[in-house]
């Protein structure tokens, strides 16, 4: 949240003045005069205050933000340029038709020349960044605390982990992206992983240091995200989460009230159940986009199946490039429109102002008038849901097996909420039609079994299936511990000797090799129990002797574990005459 000012309020407080008993009427008009006086003071003095106080408000300072903000609005029937891999094409919509454009990058990859390209179009710009993950390749990774960081990556891709939004530096991290976002220019905001409530406390911290989050507390980021844009004048997108745009908000706003437009991945193929609540977006004169993925969905059938359904719903539908089990996406290379604009309403992009805490809208007269329907309550159905019609396992790893289900189909008009369970304890229950089971035990057999639930509590009877992990992969035994201890050196010999270069005499030591049943590493010279070092040879030098005292050399093997022979022991005494010694 930005920061904000403390105003300064003084305190005023009446004088209590004696008084007397007067029967003069010159004080009564005197005082009555007086009273007159600081009355009209006291209402300059006022004036005054709420004049500083009004300019004040009218000048944002460092981080604050207006009051009101006119926010963009993206209507139905707006071409979508989505693109997160490689340079951002920034004229790929320049020469389309449709008057209504609009382009997604990520926020590190545009810059404000290509913003203000693309906005010279007449489009719209949105920057995109994860709110419900920490990047580890984002600059600003390491201003996550510790303890807001959990140690499991969504997706197993190796470099994001799941976050505590409820973490105030991390919201305070959020901010500051879309601090970034504005003074790029882009005029609104793509947060990904809006669905951290959704997960199983085993694939979201499996440590249990990070929460994962309920649904409470995720709309209250939620809210959090959409107020911060908007204080800057940014729309903001409800992103994969359509079992949420009808829900409402804490202060009773309703979420499709409240964001902007709406972007949902893989409709038709991953949220089949849910997708259709998006119609809350439409219903609201707001712009609903859907990408699918032609890594999923052939190109023919995108276009003879899909195109129709979402047509028909006024969604935007889009087939994009999605190869190797998600990566690369979105580069650019690929794109699929079901529609492409022309025909339609022409003109300019419509805006909305928004006071924030509130819900109260004025769209632009420019676009054809939308009628704003009441939220349809849902209706409990008279049966209880039948299926999902099958349960499929995928064992992925020694530790992880993936499950999958079709839609369930029921008489009631909410939404189905499906309950794994495994080996009768429950591990996931959501909207969605797959789950990874994560943090198994290796060749462990495991029985799983899917329910559906309507809206007034009638569970169907579901599906079952059961699979078997893979075992561990093989690894060496540990290397055994070697214990036993070198042979003592033998045949120990010291002799005097005199070195020409160095113009000084020495103990020259010589002994015979020890044996290891593991090999010799290196032996231990020791004088008068004074360690000389090391040699990994069968000889030593020992220089810089005094003639006439006794020396005592020891001698020990040692091998790579630290094992010691005991000593081979040798004594010498050096005599000296004229300028000639010798050892005795």
């Amino acid at each position: 949240m930005p920061a904000t000012k403390k105003r300064n309020q003084s305190k005023s407080r009446g004088s209590s003045a004696k008084t007397a008993k007067t029967s003069s009427r010159v004080s009564t008009v005197k005082n009555i005069n007086l009273g007159i006086l600081a009355i009209v003071a006291g209402a300059v003095i006022l004036y005054g205050g709420l004049y500083a106080l009004l300019a004040w408000a009218a000048t944002p300072g460092v981080g604050s933000y207006p009051a009101t903000a006119t926010i963009p609005r993206l209507a139905p029937y707006t071409s979508f340029w989505w693109q997160l891999e490689n340079t951002p094409k920034v004229n790929a919509l320049a020469t389309e038709a449709n008057p209504k454009k609009h382009y997604d990058f990520d926020y590190e990859d545009v810059s404000s020349a290509q913003v203000a390209t693309m906005k010279s179009q007449n489009a719209l710009v949105t920057c995109y960044f994860e709110v419900g993950t920490a990047a580890q390749w984002r600059p600003d990774y390491n201003k996550f605390p510790a303890s807001a960081v959990s140690a499991t990556d969504p997706q197993n891709w190796g470099d994001e982990r799941w976050i505590d939004i409820m973490d105030p530096t991390v919201r305070s991290i959020m901010a500051g992206r879309m601090d970034v976002s504005k003074e790029k220019g882009c005029q609104g905001i793509e947060p990904d992983w809006l669905d951290n409530y959704t997960y199983s406390q085993a694939e979201y911290d499996a440590s249990g240091k990070v929460k994962v989050p309920t649904k409470a507390q995720q709309l209250d980021y939620m809210k959090f995200l959409a107020d911060e844009a908007h204080k800057r004048g940014m729309m903001i997108a409800l992103k994969n989460v359509p079992e949420l745009a009808r829900e409402k908000f804490a202060d009773g706003r309703v979420v499709a009230d409240v964001y902007d437009w709406a972007l949902i991945e893989e409709c038709l193929v991953s949220y089949k159940d849910t997708c259709p609540n998006l119609k809350a977006f439409i219903e609201r004169g707001k712009n609903v986009a859907v990408a699918e993925y032609n890594d999923q969905v052939a190109q023919a059938k995108f276009t003879d199946t899909f195109c129709p359904q979402f047509n028909t719903w006024n969604f935007d539908g889009y087939l994009f490039d999605r190869k190797n089990g998600g990566s690369p996406t979105l580069t650019g290379k690929f794109r699929v429109p079901c529609r492409t604009g022309e025909g339609q309403p022409t003109g300019p992009t419509p805006t909305v102002t928004v006071f924030p805490g509130t819900s109260t809208s004025t769209p632009s007269p420019t676009p054809p008038t939308t009628t704003v329907t009441p939220s349809p309550t849902p209706t409990p159905g008279n049966k209880a849901p039948v299926g999902p019609a099958s349960l499929s396992a995928s064992v992925i790893s020694s530790t992880q097996i993936n499950l999958t289900w079709p839609v369930a189909t029921d008489d009631s008009t909410g939404t189905l909420n499906y309950t794994v369970t495994r080996n009768d304890k429950q591990i996931y229950s959501g909207p969605k039609l797959s789950f990874s089971d994560t943090g198994l035990t290796p060749a462990t057999k495991y029985n799983y079994k899917v329910t559906a639930k309507d809206v007034g509590g009638l569970v169907s009877t579901g599906a079952t299936t059961s699979a078997t992990t893979q075992a561990s992969p093989t690894t060496p035994p540990p290397p055994t511990t070697d214990t036993t201890a070198p042979s003592a050196p033998s045949s120990v010999k010291a002799s005097v000797n005199y070195d020409a270069l160095k113009f000084a005499y020495y103990t020259n030591l010589t002994w015979t090799a020890s044996y290891d049943n593991v090999g010799v590493t290196s032996y231990e010279v020791r004088r008068n129990n004074t360690s000389l070092g090391t040699t990994t040879t069968t000889n030593f030098k020992d220089y810089n002797l005094q003639p006439n005292i006794l020396y005592s050399y020891d001698i020990y093997a040692k091998d790579a574990a630290t094992n010691s022979s005991l000593p081979a022991n040798t004594k010498l005494t050096g005599r000296c005459f004229i300028i000639w010694c010798w050892g005795e």
